[in-house]
């Protein structure tokens, strides 16, 4: 485990520890995160110097970085490649930029691979499940942040769970893109299913034309000619 050595464990949060067997602290700081970090530094009376391991685990996740960078881009076939889309995004989610992720196997690609450096900068569900939440999740981000661009993305499965929450998105001008990962498919399910159950069983659809969708969500008057282009444009 991470904290298996002897080092002095600092819970730092706006709220207390959650303590088990393999989360101890040794004290607490609870309160304002920022306003914590600044009493903090203002106590280093001199620079911090990185050990040598610690200096060459950045300098290999900064290359790691580049490599995958350049992987990305170099995967210029049809069918796009999950790792050219995530190398697109990446591209987009600036620290200006909130995140919302559903479920699906597209899910994988995103957290293996997607850096961000922001705090609370993306929404995604841990666990495997929840389908469909990823558009309902980013009106909900875009209402406690309307200064904030919002992404969302889901799968062709997921985005059918939820899309009529795209009236909801127009109809408050929500400032949202969403990306869809079409394969027609309840592919996550598929994988589970050929493991316990059938190869088979009820995991293709068709999947429709989700820009016919956007747009016809756009004609009905609930927004204005920017908002309704940005939607038809997302999917």
């Amino acid at each position: 485990m991470w904290n298996s050595g002897n080092a002095t464990l600092i819970h730092i949060d706006v709220i207390p520890a959650e303590t088990d067997n393999r989360y101890l602290p040794d004290a607490e700081l609870v309160g304002d995160i920022a306003a914590t970090v600044r009493k903090l530094a203002a106590r280093i009376t001199a620079p911090l110097q990185l050990t040598p391991e610690a200096a060459t685990i950045l300098e290999d996740r900064q290359q790691q970085r580049k490599l995958l960078a350049m992987q990305g881009a170099s995967l210029n076939q049809f069918a796009l490649h999950p790792l050219r889309i995530v190398r697109a995004m990446q591209d987009i989610i600036n620290s200006d930029v909130s995140l919302t992720v559903d479920m699906g196997s597209f899910h994988i690609w995103i957290a293996r691979y997607l850096y961000s450096f922001r705090a609370r900068q993306i929404m995604i569900s841990n666990g495997q499940q929840t389908m469909g939440v990823a558009l309902p999740w980013a009106i909900g981000a875009w209402l406690v942040e309307p200064q904030r661009k919002v992404v969302s993305v889901s799968g062709d499965g997921g985005f059918l769970q939820s899309s009529m929450e795209l009236e909801t998105a127009v109809r408050l001008k929500a400032n949202i893109l969403h990306i869809v990962w079409v394969d027609n498919a309840y592919n996550m399910v598929a994988m589970q299913e050929e493991k316990k159950i059938s190869p088979r069983l009820g995991r293709q659809f068709w999947a429709g034309r989700f820009q016919s969708l956007c747009r016809s969500v756009w004609g009905s008057g609930l927004c204005g000619d920017q908002c309704g282009r940005a939607g038809a444009d997302a999917a």
